[in-house]
C-alpha cells in the first residue's frame, strides 16, 4: 500500500478552503485502497482524481461513456489520465435502452445514475466507488442523488463541504490543467421532460453544441461565453446569459448563415442551469 503525502498549500489558500482541503485528504485516506473514481471528465470528478493523485492514494478511473455525455469530454478525458499517469478504464452504457430514461421520466436522472453506477460497481467488485458530487448539488433538483445513496456511492466533495468556487479555486492552487473548465451537463437535460428522445435529435443537438463551441472559441478566444443548445417544441434553442456581448451573437449568427443551419432560436437567460427544472 503507497504512503499517503500531506499537500502543503499556498500560504494564500484562505483559512476555511485549507480546513476543507484537509477533510478532504482526510476523507480520501480513510478509504480503503485501492478504490474508483466514477468519473465524466469534467472539473469536479478530475479535480478529486487530481487531488487524490496530489495525496498519494491508490485509486483508478471508471469512465461510463454514451449518448448522453459529449464524445470529446470522453476524449479529453483519455488524454488528461494519460498525461498524469492515472488508470482509466472507459465503460460504454447505452443509456436510452432504459424506459424512464428514453421517455424522459421526471425522475430520469435516478434510472440513469441507478443503471449507470450498478454498472461500475460491478466493475469495482469490493472497491469502494467514488463521484464528484460536490454540495451545491444537493441544493438543486438532482433526483440522481438518491441512486447514488442506495448503490451506497461516496461523494468526498460533498463530505468535505466543497462548492464548486471551491473546487475551482483550490483547483488552481494545486496546478489542475483546465480548472475553468465549463460546465457541460448531460445532454439529455437539453430536452422537455416526457419527450421521448431520439437518437436523431440528440446527434444533432451534439452537433449544434459543437458548432457553437467552436465558433464562440474562435470569435472570444478560450474560454469563451457558457452557452446551452435545448429543445424546445421542435426548435433547437441557444440559450445564452448575460457575460454575451451583443458582437458575439451578431458574429454567431453569422456564422450559421455561412454554414446554412436555419431555424435556430437564441434567448438570454438569467440563469443558463435547470431549464426544465423550473
Amino acid at each position: 500500500i503507497a504512503a499517503m503525502n500531506t499537500l502543503i498549500f499556498p500560504e494564500n489558500l484562505p483559512s476555511p478552503l485549507k480546513e476543507k482541503a484537509y477533510l478532504l485528504q482526510k476523507i480520501l485516506h480513510n478509504f480503503a485502497p485501492p478504490f474508483v473514481i466514477a468519473c465524466s471528465g469534467g472539473l469536479d470528478s478530475r479535480f478529486l482524481a487530481f487531488f487524490a493523485k496530489k495525496t498519494g492514494c491508490r485509486f483508478s478511473l471508471l469512465h461510463a461513456a454514451g449518448k448522453h455525455v459529449g464524445a470529446k469530454e470522453t476524449e479529453y478525458l483519455k488524454e488528461w489520465s494519460k498525461r498524469e499517469n492515472i488508470p482509466l478504464t472507459i465503460i460504454p452504457v447505452d443509456i436510452l435502452k432504459i424506459e424512464h430514461v428514453r421517455n424522459n421520466h421526471p425522475a430520469r436522472c435516478y434510472h440513469c445514475k441507478l443503471h449507470t453506477f450498478g454498472i461500475l460497481k460491478q466493475q469495482s467488485g469490493p472497491s469502494a466507488v467514488c463521484d464528484g458530487t460536490h454540495a451545491e448539488d444537493k441544493n438543486t433538483y438532482r433526483p440522481g442523488l438518491a441512486a447514488l445513496q442506495e448503490l451506497s456511492i461516496q461523494s468526498p466533495l460533498a463530505l468535505a463541504n466543497f462548492s464548486k468556487q471551491d473546487i475551482r479555486e483550490l483547483a488552481k492552487a494545486i496546478g489542475l490543467e483546465n480548472h475553468m473548465q465549463k460546465a457541460r451537463p448531460c445532454f439529455l437535460t437539453r430536452f422537455p421532460y416526457h419527450v421521448p428522445i431520439q437518437e436523431t435529435m440528440l446527434n444533432r443537438l451534439i452537433e449544434l453544441e459543437d458548432f457553437f463551441e467552436k465558433e464562440l472559441t474562435k470569435i472570444c478566444g478560450d474560454p469563451s461565453p457558457d452557452f446551452r443548445v435545448r429543445h424546445i417544441q421542435d426548435t433547437f434553442c441557444f440559450h445564452y446569459d448575460q457575460a454575451m456581448r451583443d458582437n458575439d451573437l451578431i458574429a454567431l449568427q453569422t456564422a450559421l448563415n455561412k454554414a446554412k443551419i436555419p431555424d435556430i432560436k437564441f434567448e438570454r437567460l438569467s440563469k443558463l442551469s435547470g431549464y426544465f427544472d423550473k
